[in-house]
């Protein structure tokens, strides 16, 4: 059974991002040196970085800022979509990182019948997020499955991959600020590791869940997004289709 890191919404964002940013970077910074300068760096980062964390400090404030902004515009924007639209969209976006690195990809959403209520711009770079990290992390060559179901009253989507996969102590951590994602050595394109935690808010702005499932680096790994189905005006949850008689 694959090893799983879920997150709900049960906390409120402002408070979530603030993390102890020296700790975060020290690691960051060091990780990436060498063996014979990793103990110079480690001095130098703890003696003579304040500027550099001042101006993170800063950027997490930004960010912080940011996030309470686009949680008030998902509350204000939410319209019934189905997901498939949502899906393609995204698809349309991102197509050309999978199609340069040679992917396979399997898509299996029902075109209607998976309806959830929310902003169509923020579930879109919610779904672009994770179809760009499946794509950056899987090799040349490899096969990418995205699959969407209805199960119970949540639509479910499933984003699973045959890349690097995640170490066990990197998926305790994959949605926390600054956290590396992936092994130091398999990042491609680098970034201060913001993108999960900001759709991790995102999802819990939609009253939803995101979890990350790996069995180790090597094997692959699995993003699971659950969104409640759409109530009907009628306030009776949207009847998943049923299929035709053979």
């Amino acid at each position: 059974m694959c090893a799983v890191a879920k997150f709900s919404a049960v906390q409120a964002y402002p408070s979530c991002l603030r993390l102890p940013v020296r700790s975060q970077v020290e690691k960051r910074v060091v990780a990436g040196c060498g063996h014979r300068t990793a103990r110079l760096t480690s001095g130098s980062v703890h003696g003579g970085s304040d500027f550099l964390l001042a101006f993170l400090q800063v950027c997490e404030r930004n960010l912080a800022r940011a996030a309470r902004r686009h949680l008030r515009q998902v509350g204000e924007n939410k319209t019934r979509l189905e997901m498939a639209d949502v899906m393609t969209n995204a698809l349309e976006m991102r197509g050309p990182l999978f199609a340069q690195k040679g992917h396979a990809l399997i898509v299996d959403v029902p075109r209607t019948g998976l309806p959830v209520l929310g902003d169509a711009t923020r579930l879109g770079q919610i779904l672009s997020n994770l179809l760009t990290n499946a794509a950056k992390y899987t090799a040349p060559g490899g096969t990418v499955t995205i699959v969407a179901t209805r199960e119970h009253d949540f639509v479910v989507v499933r984003i699973r991959d045959t890349g690097i996969g995640i170490a066990p102590d990197s998926l305790r951590r994959i949605f926390e600020l600054f956290a590396q994602e992936r092994p130091a050595g398999a990042r491609a394109g680098g970034g201060l590791g913001l993108g999960l935690t900001i759709v991790q808010r995102l999802v819990e702005a939609h009253d939803g869940t995101i979890e990350a499932q790996s069995d180790g680096v090597g094997t692959g790994s699995q993003f699971v997004l659950r969104l409640p189905v759409a109530i009907e005006p009628s306030g009776q949850l949207h009847e998943a289709p049923e299929l035709a008689d053979a």
